[in-house]
């Protein structure tokens, strides 16, 4: 009877008053692996996360979810928008919430109060409305085969196309960072846009891929980028499924490393020296060094990755299949016991070591 009163205790931790069946757990993550489970949130299919400071937006099947992680192990939920007509694929962050869903196009949320969030416009796009970036008054919209759409969001409650690109391939993923938009066109591989005219869009670059680019992250003056098919299965097992790009100069990027991890990519964040890749099992952590290298860290077993968000040292993860959801975890933590983390390595034979202060 104990046991039984103590796996309750569990699921109920910090719990306000329930909404959509969500629900919260804060389990131990099992001693394999360096990438510790600090919590999860259980709910509907989930494809879309996005941080923003102490709040994580998630899109849960055809609601955008606001939840406090200001104590990431006792995730709180804020509030949820009502069902758009899709379910979401993309989420961004401005003063505004744009979140993009399929053949529904793309919707911009208010979420001031959170508790109280409204939808302050929508705009139909011609193509499958995968995933959103944001800057300044502008969305940028990977359409599917219909390439880049930017929308001027300056009035919310009647956002207007400004500007579009079509592109070879299929536009999963879009990235901006100054006047450059950054898109994983899938077989197209990764194209540059320059977007410092919003109502012309232009191509400086493009860099193939081995495999489909999928999703795109900024790391510094470089972008890591996942790799990997649609569905299931890995018909490129020795392609790597991680690129890395240097970005000094925009028009011309040059891949400075590549891996091959044990999963073909979906999603890919990152966070200070730190690359997370999302795959059908799970998330693989990468570590890129100052000699742009990549050393793949650990990895967790959690479901299938649909989209990841980083921030102040945990990692985000939407799970789109298996136990459904959003996990937050954290790199070199078991739950909430510490564990040893390698900052360097020689190799060769070792017999003896000694140490001195610290």
């Amino acid at each position: 009877m104990r046991r039984r009163w103590w796996i309750a205790l569990i699921f109920v931790l910090s719990w306000g008053p329930a909404r959509s069946g969500l629900s919260v757990s804060s389990p131990q993550a099992a001693a394999s692996s360096s990438i510790g489970l600090i919590a999860r949130l259980s709910g509907p299919s989930t494809r879309a996360v996005a941080a923003a400071g102490s709040v994580l937006y998630a899109g849960m099947d055809r609601k955008v979810v606001a939840v406090d992680v200001a104590d990431p192990a006792r995730p709180t939920v804020l509030g949820e928008s009502m069902e758009l007509a899709g379910a979401i694929t993309g989420l961004a962050v401005g003063p505004i919430v744009y979140a993009t869903a399929g053949d529904a196009g793309l919707y911009l949320l208010d979420f001031q109060p959170p508790a109280s969030p409204r939808i302050l416009g929508f705009v139909d796009t011609p193509g499958w409305a995968y995933r959103v970036a944001a800057s300044g008054s502008y969305a940028y919209v990977a359409d599917g085969s219909a390439g880049l759409r930017i929308i001027d969001a300056r009035n919310p409650s009647n956002p207007q196309e400004a500007g579009a690109y079509d592109t070879p391939g299929i536009a999963y993923s879009v990235v901006v960072s100054g006047s450059y938009a950054y898109l994983a066109d899938g077989p197209g591989g990764v194209r540059v846009l320059d977007i410092s005219d919003p109502s012309a869009p232009r191509e400086v670059a493009a860099i193939s891929t081995p495999q489909p680019a999928r999703d795109l992250a900024l790391i510094g003056s470089r972008l890591a980028v996942a790799l990997g098919w649609e569905g299931w299965g890995d018909p490129l097992p020795e392609q790597p499924d991680l690129l890395l790009l240097e970005l000094s100069v925009p028009s011309s990027p040059q891949v400075v490393a590549r891996l091959r991890t044990a999963g073909s990519g979906r999603a890919v964040a990152a966070e200070g020296p730190w690359i997370y890749l999302g795959t059908w099992e799970g998330v693989q952590a990468v570590r890129a060094t100052s000699q742009a290298s990549l050393m793949e860290w650990g990895r967790r077993t959690i479901g299938t990755v649909a989209d990841l968000a980083a921030g102040s040292g945990y990692l985000y993860a939407a799970i789109s299949g298996g136990a459904t959801g959003v996990a937050i975890l954290r790199i070199g933590e078991w739950g909430d016991s510490p564990v040893l983390t390698p900052i360097g390595q020689f190799r060769g034979r070792a017999w003896r070591v000694v140490h001195q202060g610290s």
